[in-house]
């Protein structure tokens, strides 16, 4: 599912939910261990390759503001 003006808001938000924990687990493991960042792009990735192509879009945006 692309994200797009069609996209439930209940999909959209739980998308976003799970992009801030994800980050949120990333920010705390890989200070403590560089290797886990690969885990979680693994995660990352296989949630987009299994068509939820909207997190991609939705994890991106959590990513930037994460750095601002």
């Amino acid at each position: 599912m692309v994200l797009d003006a069609t996209t439930p808001k209940s999909y959209a938000y739980l998308l976003s939910h799970l992009s801030k924990a994800l980050i949120e687990q990333a920010e705390s493991e890989v200070y403590s261990k560089a290797e886990a960042a690969f885990l979680l792009a693994r995660v990352v990735l296989g949630w987009i390759q299994r068509g939820h192509a909207a997190l991609s879009d939705i994890f991106d945006a959590h990513a930037v503001l994460k750095e601002c």
